[in-house]
């Protein structure tokens, strides 16, 4: 996790080591959960879909033990479900790993851009020669597609309702620093706002 210093001013690179790392642990996630659904891509196309059926079931039983609504969650406790057999088929622990690591990446990444040191490099950027300031823009805008990344839309049809109401609230974190960017006048805004 890079930490903000006066070395975004002379490691810009800093920045784009960030996405990378982002994009990695995006394609790691998303790789997991459609594991979780098609199994193995070199089994049979039958087995594949008793995994299907197998993931399905897991998935029903799992929302219908543990949302805090359901009839059966009373049966949690019960002899004969197996909690851990089913947390590990649906890769429970693993799956809250990596979208912790998306979320604490995306929060650098923010906390990057909204810094006075990654402003004075835009306004250096804005100041400088026409081609620069294009290229400023592109460079702003691939930041601000990965800082709109939201790392629950990865596995959101897995998470329970009550999971799904604390991701989104952190999904927005960064909403309002966004629209900023495209309208306010900080030099991330007037980088984005240049006339062709």
């Amino acid at each position: 996790m890079y930490r903000l210093s006066q070395d975004i001013l002379f490691y810009p690179q800093m920045v784009e080591d960030l996405i990378e790392q982002m994009d990695i642990s995006i394609e790691e996630f998303t790789t997991l959960v459609d594991s979780l659904v098609m199994g193995n891509a070199q089994v049979s196309r039958e087995e594949r879909e008793q995994y299907f059926g197998l993931y399905t079931s897991a998935m029903s039983l799992y929302h219908l033990l543990y949302e805090e609504d359901s009839p059966l969650a009373k049966y949690k406790k019960d002899k004969y479900i197996q909690l851990e057999k089913l947390e590990v088929l649906l890769a429970i622990k693993k799956r809250n790993k990596l979208r912790h690591k998306l979320y604490w990446h995306r929060d650098d990444l923010g906390n990057i851009m909204k810094s006075l040191y990654y402003q004075h490099a835009l306004m250096d950027i804005f100041d400088n020669a026409p081609f620069n300031k294009v290229e400023g823009e592109n460079i702003v805008i691939s930041h601000l597609q990965s800082l709109m990344f939201k790392p629950s839309s990865i596995d959101l049809h897995l998470l329970l309702n009550k999971e799904k109401e604390e991701l989104q609230k952190k999904d927005k974190k960064w909403d309002d620093f966004i629209v900023d960017c495209f309208f306010a006048q900080s030099w991330t805004g007037k980088i984005l706002r240049l006339k062709k």
